[in-house]
């Protein structure tokens, strides 16, 4: 989990300045961090829209460990019902 230290933050549909903008994030707004890239850039999920922003701009607030599933079959729903 992470959190925007920028005033406005721009989230890309790619990991690139000159990729297009998805969405303009606030400061303090919260994402969930999927993954890193090697050149700087946070593929990351914020109210359901997935896209990059620069690492320089997001402090990581906590890391989320792996769970493991203790069951035959597990339904995954899209949303808490």
């Amino acid at each position: 989990v992470g959190t925007v230290n920028a005033s406005s933050l721009r989230m890309r549909e790619s990991a690139s300045n000159s990729s297009r903008v998805v969405d303009v994030l606030a400061d303090n707004a919260e994402v969930l961090v999927l993954s890193e890239t090697s050149d700087g850039w946070y593929k990351v999920l914020h109210n359901g829209t997935e896209g990059y922003l620069a690492a320089d701009h997001v402090s990581i607030d906590q890391e989320l460990g792996n769970g493991k599933v203790k069951a035959d079959k597990l339904v995954v729903r899209s949303g808490p019902a």
